[in-house]
């Protein structure tokens, strides 16, 4: 298997401000650029094979010298377009797509991810995290959640997905952007019993994960993470600091 790390976007205003960094791959933690933490992560994966970052100019620049064996993909302003144009640079494999915020990550993080994915036989996944899961390891961290049967869950910054069928889960993407603001559009896609169930708070992850394997047309599914990591992303400045003390515990662990 693969992996594409989109290391493409700005810096939250609050974030660039306090870090002096536009590039949110480039902030620095300890000394380090956020992404390298995510590469050091991926690469030590050893599921992994080979990896494409996506990222500025800058980002590339620093990944070439640090990380010569990477595939580098231009940043298009687009997720889903980073994603896909990653994907061609690959050659179409079956891939981990994952983001360059998550600097708690490890290469344990990703060989969880991935072995349930083998042992599930899916053909795509995309990490989840339950409330109580996240907040017993970051208790200051504030996530979004959604309210399932089973309990609250949050979405992970990682999804495996091959070339085959990355093309339709860009149009479902677009779909979904297209309708955000029109409820009407939005039962249309999703169905209005799916979205009777979710506002009745009688979702379960079975009935999302069917939507998803209809909507993506494959056998799709979510795969719950025991290492919350994968939904720590640094988007402001509380995180960041949550971060930097995590990696400066981790770092004397050592």
């Amino acid at each position: 298997m693969d992996a594409i790390i989109l290391a493409g976007g700005e810096t939250p205003p609050d974030l660039a401000a306090a870090t002096n960094c536009r590039d949110r791959a480039l902030i620095e933690i300890n000394g380090h650029p956020m992404v390298t933490y995510v590469v050091d992560a991926v690469q030590a994966t050893p599921d992994i094979e080979r990896i494409a970052v996506v990222g500025s100019e800058a980002t590339r620049e620093l990944i070439a010298t640090r990380f010569p064996d990477m595939v580098l993909v231009a940043d298009s302003g687009s997720m889903i377009g980073n994603a896909q144009a990653a994907m061609k640079a690959l050659g179409m494999p079956l891939a981990v797509v994952t983001t360059c915020d998550i600097p708690l990550v490890t290469a344990g993080t990703y060989h969880e991810l991935l072995a349930e994915f083998k042992r599930r036989n899916l053909e795509a996944a995309y990490a989840v995290a339950r409330r109580k899961v996240c907040e017993a390891a970051f208790p200051t961290g504030k996530r979004t959640y959604a309210h399932l049967t089973e309990d609250d869950y949050t979405a992970g910054n990682a999804v495996i997905v091959s070339g085959a069928i990355v093309d339709q889960m860009a149009i479902v993407f677009e779909k979904f952007y297209k309708a955000r603001k029109n409820p009407l559009a939005m039962a249309k896609l999703l169905g209005f019993n799916f979205l009777l169930k979710a506002a009745s708070r009688r979702l379960s992850v079975r009935d999302a994960e069917a939507k998803m394997a209809e909507l993506v047309g494959c056998n799709a599914g979510a795969v719950e993470m025991q290492d919350a990591a994968i939904a720590f992303d640094v988007d402001k400045m509380d995180d960041y600091i949550v971060a930097k003390r995590a990696l400066e515990q981790r770092a004397l662990a050592v």
